[in-house]
């Protein structure tokens, strides 16, 4: 496992994830940081290393379409779930077992980069 992070004056964020059945590439599309900038997702399958714009699905970003990407977005993104979990009884906010469930996932993700052998998730 390879891992690098820095801020840097240009702040744009490139997260590529690549599986044995094709690979996926995350960019930054204003080169703003990673908190307060939209996204440009892109995938490739198999052998065809062709990256193409995957559309996210509509239900994913249930906000207008007139609010764009920024710290606007994202927070009023946080307080929509938080206003669902209030109103619905549910738990879609990220809290305190995210966070863990993140960081045991990373620790996996080590675990497997430093003996070689796949870990259930």
């Amino acid at each position: 496992m390879s891992t690098q992070i820095r801020n840097t004056h240009i702040g744009r964020l490139s997260l590529e994830i690549n599986g044995t059945e094709g690979d996926l590439v995350l960019q930054s599309k204003d080169n703003f940081m990673f908190q307060i900038d939209s996204f440009l997702l892109k995938g490739a399958r198999g052998t065809d290393k062709a990256y193409k714009e995957l559309l996210v699905p509509a239900h994913y970003n249930p906000l207008p379409p007139e609010l764009q990407a920024g710290s606007a977005f994202n927070v009023a993104q946080l307080y929509l779930q938080i206003y669902g979990d209030l109103r619905n009884n549910t738990n879609q906010a990220p809290d305190f077992r995210t966070g863990l469930a993140a960081h045991e996932l990373i620790d996996k993700i080590r675990l497997a980069a430093e003996t070689g052998e796949r870990q259930k998730v």
